[in-house]
């Protein structure tokens, strides 16, 4: 949470549990992925068609002048 509380902002008002799912160390391996833009869609299409219906692309890493931020959209 320490290391990246500065770069982390929410586009939009979410209720604050929602951040709280970013760091809950029980789940956050299994909630959250990482991978290039323009894999997104074919990941989102493999999952929904394996069953995983609440698959959602939630957000993005830019890359602004002064490091990384991370973006909940």
């Amino acid at each position: 949470r320490e290391m990246v509380s500065a770069r982390l902002s929410f586009e939009t008002k979410v209720p604050s549990w929602h951040g709280e799912i970013i760091f809950d160390p029980q789940t956050s391996g299994g909630l959250l992925a990482a991978l290039p833009g323009t894999q997104k869609e074919g990941l989102l299409a493999a999952l929904h068609a394996a069953g995983v219906q609440q698959a959602a692309v939630v957000g993005e890493v830019r890359s602004p002048e002064n490091g990384i931020s991370i973006v909940i959209a």
